[in-house]
């Protein structure tokens, strides 16, 4: 049985992992409507395709629909890698060093799929 404290450490990582995923998808909202809005004002199509994140982000530095669809795109693809990147901080604070491995491992894993999948 968990005692207060385990409780509270819990709550905390719920926080956490909650705080990410709603600031991620808030974000990746935000930026794909500014598009949608931009491409609507203009009169244009809607983008098919991501671009890579530099040109994504000159793109939306420039003001550009295209931009702002891709930069919200890959927010919201690098949510779930925040996400798990936040549990591995947070559980290396509650001192959980096997939760903490395991979802380090996770993490590897990810990124590693991210890596290799560019082609």
């Amino acid at each position: 049985m968990e005692d207060g404290a385990g409780v509270s450490r819990a709550r905390n990582l719920d926080r956490t992992v909650h705080a990410v995923l709603t600031v991620g998808l808030a974000l990746s909202t935000a930026l794909m409507a500014t598009g949608l809005l931009l491409d609507w004002w203009r009169g244009r199509e809607i983008p098919h395709y991501v671009l890579p994140l530099s040109e994504a982000l000159a793109r939306t530095l420039a003001g550009r629909a295209s931009g702002f669809f891709s930069l919200g795109l890959l927010v919201l693809l690098a949510t779930p890698v925040l996400r798990v990147a936040a549990s591995v901080v947070a559980f290396l604070i509650e001192r959980d060093w096997r939760y903490a491995l395991v979802t380090l491992a996770v993490l590897g894993v990810m990124i590693t799929s991210v890596l290799l999948g560019r082609g």
